[in-house]
């Protein structure tokens, strides 16, 4: 990705992204990439938060915005890998979805609080 994200910007980014999954559950992250502009390969795990990780953060994980949300984002019990479970069904998709898009909108808040 050639645009350097700050932590605000991929916050909003992830947020736009996973309230458009809510949405649409039938859908993938790369769907939402294509459809706005971006390629897979342009954006770190196809997550703007990874990629903010990534460029800022040297990837370590433990640095991840969204680390209260879980523990890391493929832990079993995390609300990502439940989304992305191929078994998930479509009301539990959106849940996950959902939870994922609500944490982003709350972090967003307490910047702008800050």
């Amino acid at each position: 990705m050639t645009e350097i994200l700050t932590r605000k910007k991929a916050i909003e980014l992830c947020l736009k992204m996973w309230r458009w999954l809510e949405g649409n559950p039938e859908k993938e992250k790369i769907d939402w990439l294509l459809d706005n502009g971006y390629m897979s390969f342009e954006v770190d795990c196809n997550c703007f938060i990874c990629e903010y990780v990534m460029q800022s953060k040297n990837g370590d994980c433990s640095k991840c915005p969204l680390k209260a949300l879980w523990d890391h984002c493929m832990d079993i019990k995390s609300a990502y890998r439940k989304w992305s479970d191929c078994f998930c069904e479509k009301k539990d998709r959106i849940k996950y979805a959902k939870q994922i898009a609500d944490y982003c909108e709350r972090l967003l808040k307490e910047l702008e609080d800050e």
